[in-house]
């Protein structure tokens, strides 16, 4: 993977309870969330709508479906919203199946 991709990507790892596991600087740049402030938190405070949550993380978590380049509102720390462009995969383990999901984004702007 291009490592210059990934530095500029947001990337949020969310396990099966919905918790942040991992949240990388540019998810923290883009977002205002600090990474020592939204690890083992609830992700729905990042989402705009819950719609996102009920539909497509447990869509891709009971299915493991994957949604690639669709459009997302998102929070930001100033009580904000911005439009991201994101992908989200379900995160598997051979011996346990589905535990989480991966939702790699950038800012659409």
């Amino acid at each position: 993977m291009d490592n210059k991709v990934i530095a500029h990507d947001g990337i949020v790892v969310l396990n099966k309870e919905n918790k942040i596991i991992v949240f990388n600087e540019a998810a923290s740049r883009i977002t205002g969330f600090q990474n020592r402030d939204v690890i083992s938190k609830q992700g729905d405070f990042l989402f705009s709508s819950s719609d996102v949550k009920n539909l497509l993380l447990n869509q891709c978590l009971t299915s493991g479906e994957v949604f690639s380049n669709i459009s997302l509102s998102i929070n930001c720390s100033n009580n904000k919203k911005i439009n991201v462009t994101a992908s989200i995969s379900p995160l598997s383990q051979p011996s346990h199946g589905i535990i989480g999901i991966i939702l790699v984004f950038r800012d659409a702007q």
